[in-house]
């Protein structure tokens, strides 16, 4: 934790820790943790806000992708190398604050309305929500191609296959501008939590006219600039469920398909039948215990309550053989122990209050549970 009270993403590089990239302030992974452990420590949740919304966005700029109202992606101090070694946006004093994404302002609104918070920074964060619903009626995002992140939800990456955790079956990129299905998700949960109902109930119709759109059961993962669904079978219709913004008729196929996804360890990213899947791979077939976390409460929301016990027993039987909490693991097609990848970070706040919520019972939701699957 630092001074100001917020929990930066990852723990520090260091002898346990060798990769430790995300040592700041990042919005997402802020926001998100700030909620898992909201009931047993609210204070981080207010310091996050407060923190946030100091630093929300004010201008238009676009080399850092800042709006006003928007809520930052990162925030450095001082850089690391990295960033100026991929031509990021880096201010003449070595700090970098970068905007490039697409759902911190959706998870500022759901954390302030958890704490019950109503001033200027959640009007103007709303605001920039609201104008963001596009002419498809989705929240959407048209990513850097060179100097920072080109896509900008949870699977965020650069423009590049490596880079890329969304791409075709072809392995081509996801041409802008893309809507991301958690992205959807978490601005529905935004504007229903305050109260802007109409503009969320168009944001599900929009969903429910152009995720599907590929001909399988399942919720596409992304929609390209161009109206197509990505058909990839993804672990995002989790945090679909989780929102509550499916329709009815949606809710049986997305569990099914939630279940296909399913390791003795929990949910994979994607389908082992894609053919860009890897066991290891860091959002292409990895297991990530923060998305396991709004998948678990959802499921248990819908009634599928023997299918939400073995994600929540795969992420802690996971975590204790690791004998840590890492951002992602690999869960081998085998069945054997799950193993940390290369690149994945050993400590990750996100991870560590999916632990909590898990063995706690909170699944970040304030309303009564929706109608059982039974």
């Amino acid at each position: 934790m630092t001074g100001e009270g917020f929990l930066t993403a990852s723990a520090a590089p260091a002898a346990d820790e060798p990769v430790g990239r995300y040592a700041t302030l990042f919005g997402r992974d802020a926001l998100i943790a700030a909620l898992q452990v909201l009931p047993v420590r609210p204070a981080i949740a207010a310091a996050t806000v407060a923190s946030l919304g100091s630093r929300q966005g004010r201008r238009h700029v676009p080399q850092t992708s800042e709006e006003p109202g928007k809520i930052p992606h990162e925030d450095w101090e001082v850089a690391p190398q990295w960033h100026r070694e991929h031509a990021w946006p880096v201010a003449p004093d070595g700090s970098l604050r970068y905007f490039g994404s697409v759902d911190s302002t959706s998870l500022y609104l759901i954390v302030a309305a958890r704490l019950g918070i109503s001033d200027g920074t959640v009007a103007a964060a709303l605001e920039w929500l609201r104008s963001g619903l596009t002419a498809n009626g989705l929240i959407t995002y048209d990513g850097h191609r060179e100097g920072g992140l080109y896509h900008q939800g949870w699977r965020d990456g650069l423009w590049d296959k490596e880079g890329s955790g969304i791409r075709w079956p072809s392995g081509d990129q996801v041409e802008g501008p893309v809507a991301v299905a958690s992205a959807q998700a978490f601005a529905y949960e935004a504007l229903r939590c305050h109260g802007f109902d109409a503009d969320a109930d168009r944001l599900a119709d929009a969903v429910e006219e152009t995720f599907f759109g590929h001909g399988e059961p399942w919720p596409a993962l992304a929609v390209d600039g161009h109206g197509r669904a990505v058909p990839t079978k993804a672990s995002e219709i989790g945090i679909l469920l989780w929102s509550g913004l499916l329709k009815p008729a949606r809710i049986a196929p997305a569990v099914t398909a939630l279940e296909s996804l399913m390791t003795p360890w929990g949910p994979r990213t994607i389908s082992s039948e894609h053919p860009s899947f890897a066991p290891d791979a860091y959002h292409l077939g990895s297991v990530w215990p923060f998305e396991c976390w709004f998948t678990w409460g959802a499921l248990r929301r819908y009634g599928a309550s023997g299918l939400a016990r073995r994600v929540a027993e795969g992420v802690l039987d996971a975590v204790e053989v690791l004998g840590c909490m890492p951002e992602c693991y690999a869960a081998p097609l085998d069945g054997g122990p799950p193993f940390v990848p290369r690149r994945a970070t050993r400590l990750q706040a996100w991870t560590a209050g999916a632990v909590w919520a898990l063995t706690s019972d909170w699944d970040g939701k304030s309303s009564p549970p929706a109608p059982s699957l039974d």
